[in-house]
């Protein structure tokens, strides 16, 4: 076919554009470097293997900058498994930019692999003591960044930018940083970003998040989304020490505690209820048990068991 070399050549033009693009994301790291022979046969010998160890094993034999420069400049197949492999780096945090970066990325199957290889290697950092200490300053802010801006791009899937936000808040955690959603996030259409964005939040909480939680917790908008906002008032009431939820908060509870309302909306306002005095939140617990789905009062039974086993000093000497 006459027009298959143009054809094939304005794709690989895109490709390396792409490239390009996603590299600017990235100022921190050194540009990739093409990918050396004995990489390309090690990622060859790892397409298409379905052994879950694979991606170890490279990670093993592999350095990052040939990770990077496989995810760059590789085969399609050399991309995917190179992605894969970063998520099993003993020192993930040079890669992490990289990763998020493809989370942009033109092809589908290479940002999934991204978006699953950037939590897996934060969750990895998270379960290992002291790793926070070895990032280089600003860093953790600048992936936050790159996090939240991936977020925030409406072109891109739910699921990617669902992932970007967790991301962030595995970040915040390892950092012990505060990262605080922007407001259209919270507002967004898509309710497992809104959901994601409202799980950054972290009491205390300043008066003008008070003021958009308190807009997303009132009528209207996605239950499970609305549920969440008022379980983060309701804890961030308990972080100030009240004894009781104000009679706002106890207007925004009762305007989910209703019988129409999916069981999993009301479980966050009673996970924090259960941790107030009997006295001040029996009238509002009564109100959610009446709710039809027997899911709701298994979930009480078992926060209230879980609040007496907390409550309970675990030195206390066992009773004759």
């Amino acid at each position: 076919m006459p027009g298959r070399p143009m054809l094939v050549a304005s794709l690989v033009a895109c490709l390396a554009a792409a490239a390009r693009l996603l590299a600017a994301d990235s100022p921190t790291a050194p540009e990739p470097g093409p990918v050396s022979a004995e990489a390309a046969r090690r990622l060859d010998l790892a397409i298409g293997d379905s052994d879950a160890a694979t991606g170890n094993r490279l990670a093993a034999t592999l350095t990052a900058e040939q990770i990077v420069a496989a995810m760059y400049r590789g085969s399609r197949g050399q991309r995917i498994v190179a992605i894969d492999a970063a998520a099993h780096l003993e020192d993930p945090w040079p890669i992490l930019p990289y990763l998020a970066a493809f989370l942009r990325a033109p092809d589908r199957a290479a940002a999934s692999q991204a978006a699953a290889s950037l939590l897996a290697a934060l969750e990895r950092a998270a379960g290992r003591p002291g790793s926070a200490p070895d990032l280089v300053p600003g860093e953790a802010d600048q992936l936050a960044r790159s996090l939240l801006a991936a977020a925030s791009n409406d072109v891109l899937a739910p699921d990617l930018r669902t992932a970007a936000l967790q991301a962030v808040r595995a970040l915040a955690e390892i950092a012990d940083r505060r990262y605080a959603p922007t407001e259209p996030l919270l507002r967004d259409a898509e309710p497992s970003v809104a959901s994601a964005a409202l799980a950054l939040f972290t009491p205390p909480l300043a008066e003008d998040e008070l003021e958009i939680l308190a807009g997303i917790a009132g009528p209207g908008g996605d239950p499970l989304v609305r549920g969440q906002a008022v379980g983060t008032l309701c804890e961030n009431a308990l972080h100030h020490g009240v004894a009781a939820p104000s009679a706002d908060l106890a207007q925004l509870i009762r305007g989910i505690f209703v019988t129409s309302a999916p069981a999993a909306s009301l479980l966050p306002a009673l996970a924090c209820l259960s941790r107030f005095p009997p006295a001040a939140r029996a009238d509002l617990v009564d109100l959610a048990l009446a709710h039809p789905d027997p899911a709701v009062k298994r979930f009480w039974d078992s926060a209230g068991s879980a609040t007496v086993t907390r409550s309970r000093p675990s030195d206390s000497p066992t009773p004759p």
